[in-house]
């Protein structure tokens, strides 16, 4: 188990390769600046080396850091989240940025992490496409917690 605060998304790419490759759960906030959203498939490549993560946590950052490092991890296939379909022992995910998971992602989802019980997320979908979700996430047994329909 590993819980931190926030690192520098450019001091995980720079650095040496991460020696926790059995880490089960992971609690961390990725911090990237304007400049460095760029990065951000090359954080998901580091996170798909967990291959025995359970449990996967990333926060906001809160101030001083906020300014200076405004862009979150972002939970989208396009920023490279699709590098975690590996992670099949995902029991809960739970990510507290602004709107970071999109309908693409929550179905990805449900097909790569088969063990997943618990989602904590802010979700950028209309209310219309609310209820399936819910319901198709609770049909396969998973909770669904703190979201945010836009």
């Amino acid at each position: 188990m590993l819980i931190g605060g926030g690192v520098l998304a450019k001091d995980v790419v720079e650095g040496k390769p991460w020696g926790c490759l059995s880490l089960e759960t992971l609690r961390i906030c990725f911090m990237f600046s304007d400049t460095e959203q760029h990065l951000q498939p090359l954080i998901f490549e580091r996170l798909a080396k967990l291959t025995r993560l359970e449990h996967l946590c990333s926060g906001a950052v809160g101030t001083p850091f906020q300014e200076k490092y405004p862009v979150p991890l972002q939970f989208r296939l396009q920023s490279g989240f699709n590098a975690l379909s590996g992670l099949w022992r995902m029991v809960s995910f739970t990510a507290s940025q602004s709107k970071c998971l999109g309908e693409d992602e929550l179905r990805w989802m449900l097909v790569h992490w088969k063990e997943l019980l618990s989602v904590s997320a802010n979700v950028d979908i209309d209310e219309v496409t609310r209820t399936e979700f819910e319901n198709l996430f609770k049909s396969h047994g998973i909770k669904l917690w703190q979201h945010l329909w836009r």
